[in-house]
């Protein structure tokens, strides 16, 4: 080295700690680089001796106890330059060449004062030129060695559930699964029919939840689910269940009995009536009319929820006949009720 330098290093203190503790040195402070000084406890700093004289410029806040930190020292041959996780946390105008020396590069400790460091040290790295503020970055984000590919999978997820909601949904819940480094998310497989074995994945959720829709009513559907990590890895499957779709509804309501008409002025009919039974629900009604006695071409005048109906706007002294039947929540339509007549 003679004008320019940079020394840098991955610093984990494992202990709280002052004074000087040496991250490297050439000995003896040829050139150096400290993740703690006599201006505070853990505050990076680094130097040389340039042209006899040691100068070194220093960092204003200490490195956390049990983090990784990553401290940078350039020299230009007129600037030094302290960085601290990437960012430029110091300078001092200085000028002159660095001190040649043949003693060791001592990384940890020095001689012959010691000044040991109490932590973890990576990726130490001596330059013979002063990188830039991008360089610093770059070098700080580029490991010197590559990580060793993940090829752990995850593994497979616990307690599926399957519950079907209505003839065309089955909602899906199961634990997380766990990973070595982490689980990005699920696949969720699905095949047709009780004992069926030929899934196919039909869902990539991130969480443990998913709810599977537009399924065909009546129908056993099997799942099984299996994560997946960061870097691509399957695990195994969970555990296969199964849930049957809700089988269409295809029976109609009864007809409602008990209808009874009463005429209450010159142009309103009142109707009322017993409430027909559904095997699922009864959603409402549709009533019917015609005009005259004995008329039989009925058309529908109302669609009330409930088990009675107003008609209003009609022709005085007239005869009305009327009829009522039931709908449910699919469209299933039941038979009429009795016809009862009223005159206005």
């Amino acid at each position: 080295l003679s004008s320019a330098m940079t020394l840098m290093a991955w610093i984990e203190p494992t202990a709280s700690q002052s004074g000087w503790r040496t991250i490297m040195q050439r000995e003896t402070d040829a050139y150096f680089l400290n993740a703690s000084n006599s201006t505070g406890p853990l505050r990076p700093s680094g130097g040389a001796t340039l042209g006899g004289g040691t100068a070194f410029v220093t960092g204003t806040t200490a490195s956390p106890v049990g983090e990784w930190t990553h401290v940078a020292l350039t020299y230009d041959g007129a600037m030094m330059r302290l960085y601290v996780d990437g960012g430029l946390v110091g300078s001092s105008l200085v000028a002159g060449s660095i001190q040649s020396s043949a003693n060791p590069l001592w990384i940890g400790g020095n001689s012959p004062w010691g000044e040991y460091f109490q932590g973890l040290i990576d990726e130490a790295r001596v330059y013979d030129r002063a990188l830039s503020a991008a360089d610093v970055q770059a070098a700080m984000d580029t490991p010197l060695e590559a990580p060793e590919p993940d090829t752990t999978a995850p593994t497979a997820p616990s307690a599926l559930t399957a519950t079907a909601v209505g003839p065309a949904r089955v909602d899906l819940s199961w634990d997380a699964a766990t990973d070595d480094v982490a689980v990005a998310g699920y696949r969720v497989e699905r095949c047709t029919g009780a004992g069926c074995t030929d899934f196919a994945q039909v869902a990539a959720p991130t969480g443990t939840t998913y709810s599977d829709t537009g399924l065909s009513a009546g129908t056993t559907y099997v799942y099984r689910v299996r994560a997946v990590d960061t870097a691509g890895n399957v695990g195994g499957a969970s555990g296969v269940v199964s849930a049957v779709t809700a089988s269409p509804d295809t029976t109609a309501p009864s007809a409602p009995s008990g209808l009874a008409a009463t005429a209450s002025g010159p142009t309103t009919v009142d109707l009322t009536w017993d409430a027909a039974t559904d095997d699922v629900a009864v959603t409402g009604y549709r009533v019917e009319r015609c005009t005259g006695a004995g008329c039989t071409d009925f058309t529908q005048v109302g669609a009330p929820g409930g088990v009675g109906f107003g008609d209003a706007g009609l022709s005085a002294d007239t005869v009305y006949r009327y009829r009522v039947r039931a709908v449910d929540a699919a469209g299933n339509v039941g038979d009429y009720s009795n016809v009862a007549s009223a005159t206005t």
